[in-house]
């Protein structure tokens, strides 16, 4: 209590009597300081139509007085500066309060708006709206016919605009026009007149005929040519365009000096007579493998072409009627030309051997070949039959021999061929046909229609069983030299029984051996629970269908044993024989057996645990009690 008495007196003792305005302000705006501690400050400012000068922030002394602050309110008497109006007289500065003035515009700006402003109680203009614009000339710039439309668009007065003539048109007069003060455009005096022709010289080419070109209107076209004895390069025709100029045409002329090109003789050598000199002459020589007939020599005109000369140049050829080579047949060999060549062939009834072509030398003879044609006496292989004993080789023409098949090989058609005056046969026509074992395979009881056709002796065909049916024995037979199948033994015994029993987990492995087209029922093993249908068929090809038994180990409940104020216990998916430990949840005693173990019926068994709430003894109450009454008496 005497704390609490003590906290009080001092906040009395703080408390402060400082008046809610400051005295000696004048003008000052109420301030909201009310009873206040000593050393609180309290912002003072002016009111309306006042200005501040001064420190407005006072603090409350000990003495209830406010110290600090030196504000000054005065009063507003005029408005200093005149209204912000752009581009006009700047008039109307420093005018008493509730009075009015007038303003403006500048010279060459046209005023809009009310021009009448007011000075306020506060120092600040209202009710004016005045605007002041330059004065401009038109935008499309000064009257001029045929120009480009100027670029004039808010030219003040004073200011200048430069104004061109149209594309195809000439300019005279001044093109400069200054805006004027009345907003029109004077001094400038441009013409601009259309153009209709281009020079009558025509275009500017050096060493060109004189033109005639003479009142080519814009449009047409111009055909310039070279001074003789120049010559021309580029483009002779001009067009007059619509600027009064020549335009596309690009020709040059350029003086003669030499005869570049040489004489046009056909296989003469060009080079003999390259770039010579006007009036200097040159002889023309025959090019190589060729002979001259004529004149040789040529003289270099001023235009730049040969005169003169009467040269021929005829090839070099051979012999017509081509190499010498015994036997041959006549070759057509006819004007071969050096270095071209002819290709021989030999008489029928002849073996050629070496190199049947032949080259034209520069001399006019036959070289490089070296043919040679000799008759022919023996058909050298035999005949081509396929499997047969390749015999007949080394065979003297026009007389014949008799050819065999090979071993395993059927023969048809004529064996007797006849070697010929060229080494080749004629007359026979034996085939060789592989022996091949039967189609259907062989001899099995109960086997599947085997694919062996055209399988010849030494290969192999391989057989199998019918349906429901089990193969015993070799199943690879082979096609023998006599055409039957040899080797394999392959018996088809019919299936009679389901040796196994269908497969099901944890079932009871019932039904082995049972017969085909008969049926058996399964059952799950003990502990499991059965599920789907028991009932299995034995099909002729000894397999199960029809069943669909599964066997299925029970669980107990996954919340585990029913046990009041037990943690919820994690026992899920527990199978029989499996156990689970239960504990009791916080603040209760567990007594008994806390281990449960799942039977045969799937239910928790064997454990027996209790959980028994747990008690506060009366004397921890009572220590509690006293020591919170202790804690408040000592507070």
């Amino acid at each position: 209590m005497l704390r609490l008495l003590i906290v009080f007196l001092a906040a009395s003792l703080a408390l402060a009597d400082c008046p809610q305005t400051v005295p000696g302000v004048a003008g000052q705006v109420v301030a909201n300081c009310p009873t206040l501690t000593h050393d609180a400050q309290c912002t003072v400012t002016c009111g309306p139509n006042f200005t501040a000068t001064g420190n407005g922030v006072y603090t409350c002394a000990n003495t209830d007085a406010w110290t600090g602050g030196d504000l000054v309110c005065t009063a507003i008497t005029k408005c200093v500066a005149g209204p912000s109006v752009a581009n006009s007289n700047n008039a109307c500065a420093n005018t008493d309060v509730n009075t009015s003035c007038t303003m403006a515009c500048a010279a060459n700006h046209n005023p809009t708006g009310t021009a009448v402003y007011a000075c306020g109680a506060d120092g600040q203009w209202t009710a004016g709206s005045l605007t002041c614009a330059a004065v401009t000339c038109a935008a499309e710039g000064p009257a001029v016919a045929n120009k480009v439309v100027a670029a004039c668009a808010n030219t003040a007065v004073g200011e200048k605009c430069t104004v061109a003539c149209m594309a195809n048109f000439n300019a005279a007069g001044a093109a400069e026009y200054t805006c004027g003060a009345n907003g029109s455009w004077g001094v400038g005096a441009l013409t601009c007149t259309a153009i209709t022709n281009c020079p009558q010289a025509g275009p500017t080419v050096t060493n060109q005929v004189v033109a005639n070109c003479a009142n080519t209107a814009v449009g047409q076209k111009c055909t310039v040519a070279c001074l003789a004895n120049h010559n021309a390069a580029g483009a002779a025709e001009y067009t007059c365009g619509a600027d009064g100029q020549w335009q596309v045409g690009d020709l040059t002329c350029t003086a003669i000096t030499h005869c570049t090109t040489a004489p046009a003789v056909a296989n003469s050598d060009a080079t003999s007579c390259a770039n010579t000199e006007v009036g200097q002459s040159c002889t023309l020589a025959c090019a190589a493998n060729h002979n001259p007939t004529g004149t040789a020599a040529y003289t270099c005109g001023a235009d730049g072409q040969y005169t003169g000369g009467s040269l021929t140049c005829t090839a070099v050829t051979c012999a017509a009627e081509g190499p010498a080579v015994a036997n041959k047949v006549v070759a057509t060999c006819a004007n071969t030309a050096v270095t071209e060549k002819c290709t021989v062939a030999c008489m029928a009834n002849f073996n050629a051997a070496g190199a049947a072509e032949y080259t034209c030398g520069a001399n006019g003879s036959w070289t490089v070949g070296d043919l040679t044609c000799t008759a022919i006496t023996k058909c050298v292989a035999g005949p081509s039959v396929a499997n047969s004993n390749n015999a007949c080789g080394d065979t003297d023409v026009n007389s014949s021999c008799t050819m065999a098949c090979a071993a395993n090989h059927n023969p048809t058609g004529t064996a007797a061929y006849a070697c010929g005056a060229d080494g080749q046969w004629t007359g026979g026509s034996l085939t060789c046909t592989a022996v091949t074992c039967p189609a259907v395979g062989p001899t099995v009881a109960n086997k599947v229609a085997a694919d062996c056709a055209n399988l010849a002796v030494g290969n192999t065909c391989t057989v199998a069983c019918m349906a429901n049916h089990i193969a015993a024995g070799v199943a690879d037979y082979t096609c023998g030299s006599d055409g039957q199948w040899q080797v394999g033994a392959l018996t088809c015994t019919a299936i009679t029984k389901c040796v196994a029993g269908p497969t099901v987990a944890n079932s009871n492995n019932a039904c082995g051996d049972t017969d085909v087209d008969t049926s058996c029922t399964m059952a799950c093993a003990a502990n499991q629970i059965a599920s789907g249908t028991a009932e299995y068929a034995c099909g002729a090809d000894g397999q199960w269908t029809g069943g669909s038994l599964v066997c299925t180990a029970p669980t107990c409940p996954a919340v585990g044993p029913t046990v009041a104020n037990k943690v919820v216990a994690d026992c899920a998916n527990l199978a029989v024989g499996n156990t689970c430990t239960v504990a009791c949840m916080e603040n209760y005693t567990a007594a008994g057996a806390a281990e449960y173990t799942c039977d045969a019926t799937g239910a928790w068994g064997t454990g027996a645990l209790t959980c028994t709430e747990a008690t506060t003894s009366s004397a921890s109450t009572i220590s509690m009690i006293f020591l919170a009454l202790l804690s408040i008496a000592l507070w």
